[in-house]
């Protein structure tokens, strides 16, 4: 019984070296396995894991379908003495990029741009681990990734050290990234003034065009309505050129069927006999 009391005591702690010794590997990096086998290898030495089967085993269970597949056999056979060391190379010969094609996508440009410039560096250099490209040629691909502003600032500086210049560009992108959002900040506060300014404006053009409108609307005065009337009197009655001008001394009224005269015509005289006085 108290046998059985202790034992049952020592599986919490039994547990814990044993979660312990579970290597939290991370998930494969199909870009860059080198990179991912070294993470591998440090989960195995906290873990303190070197059987050679046993880290076999928990890279198995960790690699994705596409890695399995190009390692079927060597799953489906491991090798009796080094399991582990095996599948690595499997994995590493398959996925990992080549020195030759490392040094031509750094030749061609085939760098990812985003981040800082000092992220672009680092990824250049992840292409040349060699070092079969010097750190002038270095520099000159490196520049090629930065803007015109800034390749002007680093061109007139004393530094050859890659790193110092990569910070140096760091600060003057983000100093210019700053300015550029004060900027956008200042255009951007500006624009309800200009609003307003435009809205006084039509607000002022629209109480005139209403002012121009009341004035046009407004009765006209006595004198102009008698001045209407007469011209339009005048326009009315229609008088030969000959009564216009002379009036009653005209010797012959002008009018036609066409355009007849309204001159009053003149009454006849009546013309008595002397002898019979009719």
């Amino acid at each position: 019984m108290q046998a059985a009391l202790q034992e049952a005591q020592g599986q919490p702690n039994l547990a814990r070296i044993d979660s312990y010794r579970i290597p939290k590997i991370p998930p494969f990096l199909i870009k860059d396995p080198v990179i991912w086998f070294i993470q591998v290898e440090a989960t195995f030495g906290t873990a303190r894991i070197v059987d050679q089967k046993t880290m076999a085993h928990h890279v198995i269970a960790s690699l994705d379908t596409e890695a399995i597949a190009c390692c079927r056999d060597l799953i489906m056979a491991p090798d009796a003495n080094e399991p582990y060391n095996k599948l690595k190379e499997r994995i590493i010969e398959t996925f990992a990029i080549s020195a030759e094609s490392q040094l031509r996508q750094l030749l061609k440009g085939q760098v990812l741009t985003s981040g800082k410039p000092s992220q672009i560096l680092a990824r250049l250099r992840n292409l040349n681990p060699d070092k079969k490209c010097d750190d002038a040629l270095l520099k000159a691909i490196f520049f090629e990734y930065l803007s015109p502003y800034i390749r002007g600032i680093l061109a007139t500086s004393e530094f050859a050290d890659l790193d110092k210049l990569a910070k140096m560009a760091d600060k003057i992108s983000e100093t210019a990234n700053d300015s550029a959002q004060c900027a956008a900040a200042s255009l951007t506060e500006s624009k309800p003034s200009d609003m307003e300014a435009k809205v006084d404006r039509l607000t002022a053009d629209v109480a005139a065009l209403a002012a121009q409108l009341k004035r046009l609307g407004r009765p006209q005065t006595k004198d102009g309505n008698a001045k209407n009337r007469k011209r339009s009197k005048s326009r009315g009655s229609k008088v030969c050129w000959a009564h216009r001008n002379f009036g009653e001394k005209a010797r012959a009224c002008k009018g036609t069927e066409e355009s007849p005269c309204s001159w009053p015509k003149p009454k006849a005289l009546a013309i008595t006999d002397g002898s019979t006085g009719e």
